[in-house]
């Protein structure tokens, strides 16, 4: 059980540093400020969850081809490198806020994202927000961050966390965002995911040295 609460809480905690401030974060806030908060919401976080536990499946399909000891070389590798990312994205952006926000406001156009048909709108809304959210999170730290955990860390525990940290901040995102978007400072987002990272991944150095 201690393996599981554990898995839990350092899952739900690298999703945060991860999503937080992240592409599809914004994402669900411009889509939340244009439409159907309710489709919006739902749209995202089935994909978001989907992606969970798509991911923490084929973290437990790893050990099965790689002997254990190279999961752990590989989850601090990653660890190491996210760390080091995130801290120079934090040491070379600016100290401004709301940047990427922006961006995303103007890659989203309304007439992107409009319905023709009323009698669909919802269900087209649903299936935009799951498909714009679903390929953008493919490849994304959040996504390797949970296959890597549930190589190594108890795959229920990972599964959980994973789901509780992105419905977290899909909910932020849609209900509160687009009042936090603007004061989200993204060199802060960077600074502590990157500090988190290296601190995941120095723990699990230690534990290859013992």
């Amino acid at each position: 059980m201690n393996g599981f609460w554990r898995a839990t809480i350092e899952c739900f905690l690298l999703t945060l540093v991860t999503e937080l401030g992240d592409k599809t974060f914004f994402m669900s806030v411009v889509m939340a400020m244009r439409h159907s908060k309710v489709f919006v919401l739902l749209g995202s976080l089935t994909a978001l969850i989907l992606m969970t536990v798509l991911s923490t499946l084929a973290g437990r399909f790893i050990p099965t081809v790689l002997d254990p000891s190279y999961t752990t070389i590989l989850a601090f590798g990653l660890f190491m490198f996210f760390g080091v990312q995130m801290m120079l994205e934090w040491w070379n952006s600016r100290a401004g806020q709301g940047a990427t926000f922006e961006e995303t406001k103007k890659e989203l156009k309304p007439q992107d994202t409009e319905c023709s048909s009323p009698r669909l709108g919802s269900l087209l809304l649903w299936m935009r927000c799951f498909w714009m959210t679903f390929l953008a999170e493919w490849g994304d730290r959040s996504q390797l961050t949970t296959v890597t955990l549930a190589a190594s860390r108890n795959a229920y525990g990972i599964a959980l966390g994973g789901i509780l940290g992105q419905t977290f901040c899909t909910v932020v995102a849609v209900l509160g965002g687009a009042f936090l978007a603007a004061r989200i400072s993204e060199r802060m987002v960077s600074l502590v995911g990157g500090l988190f990272f290296l601190a995941s991944g120095c723990v699990i150095g230690l534990t290859m040295l013992v």
